[in-house]
Order: C-alpha cells, then structure tokens, then sequence
C-alpha cells in the first residue's frame, strides 16, 4: 500500500519534465549557442534546472541567476562571470536568454 501511495504522489511530481528531461537537468552551454546573445566572460558554462531553479556553474562554482534583477542581486563571484554592456540600464548583459536555456531544460 505504502508503494502505490509512493507512485501516486511521485508519479505527478517527476512528470513535470519530460520523460526524456528530469528533475536536476544539466546541460553545457555554449557562447556559439546564443550567439551576440551570450552574457558571460566564459565560453561555456553548465546549466541546471531543478525545483523551478536555474544554476549556471563555472569553474566548479554554481550560481542562481534566475532570481537576478541586477548586479547588486548578484553573487560577487559571478558578477566576475557577467559580461558587462554600458549600454544596459544596469551595465551589464541581459541574462534572459540564459535563464530561458535553462528553464527550456524541463520542456
């Protein structure tokens, strides 16, 4: 009993993503896939997509940059990370295109 009450309660939980997508979803990124669009200093970086988060590692650091609205949200150790554009309201690239890369990881 305790087993399928596991499965109906997991079951819904775990088909958030799809089948071939799951929770905890990483992928490596590149600035070739975004192209002009690409908002770090790096070439690549990790994506992960878990529990409705986006992470972005680097050189063995993982960062939130979902929740970013400008540098001062920011971690220090990835306003390093974060290509700056004077041109921005806050000097800094639009991180959105990264962000939606990630979130795509559960669709």
């Amino acid at each position: 009993m305790r087993c399928l009450l596991a499965v109906l309660i997991i079951g819904p939980v775990l088909a958030a993503c799809s089948s071939d997508k799951g929770l905890g979803e990483t992928e490596r990124v590149r600035s070739d896939d975004l192209g002009s669009a690409w908002p770090l200093t790096v070439d690549s970086a990790l994506l992960t997509y878990d529990d409705a988060t986006v992470l972005v590692q680097v050189e063995g650091s993982a960062f939130r940059i979902d929740d970013i609205s400008g540098p001062g949200d920011a971690h220090s150790g990835f306003r390093r990370l974060w290509a700056t554009d004077p041109e921005q309201r806050h000097g800094r690239r639009d991180l959105s295109p990264l962000v939606d890369a990630g979130r795509s990881l559960c669709d």
